[in-house]
Order: structure tokens, then C-alpha cells, then sequence
């Protein structure tokens, strides 16, 4: 069953679940620490996974990742140190992990970029 925040990408007429595996094992979250009264910091592990040139497929190793995501509640914005929002303009499945965890209903504006839109 997908959740409302995937859904909410589909009926923006673009699928990037196949670029992002969303089921992957990662997601070990520390409680966030509050920046201030609305802003949290999110530290979730993840594994490192590396394209095989021969077969063009991601597989995963035992090396693992520390990516930091901050979080507004307030806004229900979120910024990843990964950055694949700001450099390909796909919101990332670290985001999308602390949106799940916060139940976030609606993506914000910011994540939904104008070249991603029908209208």
C-alpha cells in the first residue's frame, strides 16, 4: 500500500520510485535533538550501495553512511547533507524517511519543482 506523501508525488504525473529503492534497510534513526522550537536535526544510518559497471545494478555493501536531515515542522520542510534535491532535483528517500516518520501528509512546494510539473 503507498503512503499519501508517495501518492502525493504520483498525482504530479512523475515516478521516481524506481530511482530510489524505498524499501532499503537503512533508516536507524536517532531522536532528534530540537535545534529550536520547530526545527529538528534527524541522524539516520545508511548502507553504501555501488553501481556494478558490467550489469549497470546497485548493490549494496557493508559500508555504511551517516546522513543528517533537518526538519522543520513547522513548514514541513527538510535539507539532507546529501543533496540529490538541490543537484538532480529528486527529493531523496532520507527526506522521505523523516517525513514517513513524522507523518507528513502534503510534499512542500520547494520539493516539487517547476520541470517536474504538467502545468
Amino acid at each position: 500500500m503507498r503512503s499519501k506523501l508517495m501518492q502525493t508525488q504520483l498525482d504530479f504525473g512523475i515516478n521516481l520510485f524506481p530511482t530510489f529503492p524505498l524499501n532499503v534497510c537503512f533508516k536507524k534513526f536517532t531522536l532528534p535533538p530540537m535545534v529550536d522550537d520547530k526545527l529538528m536535526e534527524y541522524t539516520i544510518e545508511d548502507r553504501v550501495w555501488v553501481r556494478d559497471p558490467n550489469t549497470h545494478k546497485d548493490i549494496p555493501t557493508s559500508r555504511k553512511r551517516v546522513y543528517e536531515v533537518k526538519y522543520n515542522s513547522k513548514g514541513y520542510e527538510a535539507w539532507c547533507v546529501c543533496k540529490l534535491m538541490e543537484c538532480a532535483g529528486i527529493i531523496c528517500h532520507h527526506i522521505i524517511g523523516v517525513f514517513e516518520k513524522n507523518d507528513v501528509k502534503e510534499v512542500h512546494d520547494m520539493f516539487i519543482l517547476r520541470r517536474w510539473r504538467k502545468d
